[in-house]
């Protein structure tokens, strides 16, 4: 197995983990540090999607902010750096 075999193996199995082990179509943004295993900070989220840089199709109800369970994941497996 290659880098990029090996790089692609951990960004699957990781993405597939964070939605297996949520169990809700949602996240909240106050909960993506729970979601994300202490990776992502809400506040972090929130500036991101202030500056464009968030995942897409965030969902407002009221002052509360969500992401699909499977978009948000697959934000952050585009994000992780492997070595």
């Amino acid at each position: 197995m290659n880098n990029n075999d090996n790089r692609n193996y951990i960004e699957e199995d990781i993405c597939d983990e964070l939605v297996k082990s949520w169990g809700s179509p949602l996240v909240l943004r106050g909960n993506v540090g729970q979601f994300s295993g202490g990776l992502l900070h809400p506040r972090t989220l929130a500036n991101l999607d202030s500056l464009g840089k968030g995942p897409e199709h965030r969902i407002k109800y009221g002052r509360k902010v969500a992401y699909k369970t499977d978009v948000l994941a697959k934000w952050i497996k585009e994000k992780i750096v492997t070595f």
